[in-house]
């Protein structure tokens, strides 16, 4: 299920997996575990790298305003 960007996140997980918070917020698998990795963005971590988001988490990254990474051609 993917979302526009505009679209509200359905709340039928507990934790989504980068490659799911990436489907649902359109923004790049890379760039959100770079991102959480730096600190930048809020996000779960369990152990040194395994990143999860909560609902909450994925929220606050749309609002935060940041633009979606455009795939290189």
């Amino acid at each position: 299920m993917l979302s526009s960007p505009g679209s509200e996140i359905p709340m039928d997980r507990l934790l989504y997996t980068p490659q799911e918070a990436a489907e649902l917020t359109s923004f790049t698998r890379d760039w959100l575990v770079r991102a959480a990795s730096r600190g930048e963005i809020p996000h779960r971590r369990y152990g040194k790298r395994l990143f999860r988001f909560a609902h909450e988490d994925l929220e606050a990254i749309k609002e935060m305003g940041a633009c979606p990474v455009e795939p290189r051609p």
